[in-house]
């Protein structure tokens, strides 16, 4: 996850996806867009107030070595909670999907 800047494949995805180079998407303006035939029920003021605030901890500096760590042990049970399915279906595990997200981890 760390190293997404850095990795081919994600530079790749990144400019087959979007329309414009991936860098100069203001993503702060786009944070509340969602697309009318999506829209179903109008974002709440209180979701638009707890993404500002989650965009807040994840750019400041200051929060980087926690929000690192926490981030850290997410992948970590993540990447444990995987194997121990694929241990417990005999690699099989509840359909293909679930199967090609884990073989990508």
């Amino acid at each position: 996850y760390s190293q997404a800047e850095t990795d081919p494949l994600i530079e790749e995805l990144r400019n087959e996806l979007y329309c414009e180079p991936y860098d100069s998407i203001e993503w702060d303006r786009t944070r509340h867009l969602v697309a009318s035939m999506d829209n179903y029920s109008p974002i709440p003021t209180f979701m638009k107030f707890a993404q500002n605030c989650l965009s807040v901890y994840e750019n400041w500096k200051i929060f980087r070595p926690f929000r690192d760590a926490i981030r850290k042990a997410g992948l970590d049970f993540c990447l444990e909670y995987m194997r121990a399915e694929d241990l417990q279906t005999n690699f099989i595990d509840i359909g293909p999907v679930n199967k090609a997200l884990n073989m990508v981890s």
